[in-house]
């Protein structure tokens, strides 16, 4: 018998396996056995290429909550005043960090189909000054299709 998921079959599947990982602390990549926010953060860095000093500059609530499986913004050339659209933005350290390169007079946003993400964001980043640049529209990934 063919067994297919449907889009919708699919979506929500994906949508358990994140749920599940953000409420566990497992990456969505791999399972998480890391414990202390030094072990992320040399996760992050040493297996993830992000570079230890725009992680200083991060909440560590963020950095935390990171569940990335690489670093998108190592090679992007984002510049001061573009618009950059996360897809897939989870707990928003990629968000972060390219609102620290676009600048006051660019826009960053975050888009993620799960709602136990967003609301991970959303906690992990509580500096009104990020959320300027930094928008999440709820259920926008969705919307995509």
């Amino acid at each position: 018998m063919d067994r297919q998921l449907t889009n919708i079959q699919m979506k929500e599947a994906v949508q358990r396996g994140y749920t599940q990982a953000v409420q566990g602390g497992a990456s969505c990549c791999a399972p998480s056995t890391l414990v202390t926010l030094e072990q992320k953060k040399a996760k992050l860095t040493h297996v993830l290429g992000y570079a230890a000093e725009d992680l200083e500059k991060l909440p560590e609530a963020a950095v935390a909550s990171a569940f990335g499986c690489g670093n998108p913004l190592a090679f992007s050339g984002v510049q001061p005043g573009q618009v950059v659209l996360d897809i897939g933005s989870g707990a928003g350290i990629d968000c972060l960090l390219a609102a620290q390169k676009v600048g006051p007079t660019g826009c960053v946003i975050g888009l993620d189909m799960t709602p136990a993400m967003l609301a991970r964001a959303v906690r992990a980043i509580p500096r009104p000054d990020c959320w300027q640049r930094v928008e999440r529209p709820p259920d926008s990934v969705q919307a995509l299709n």
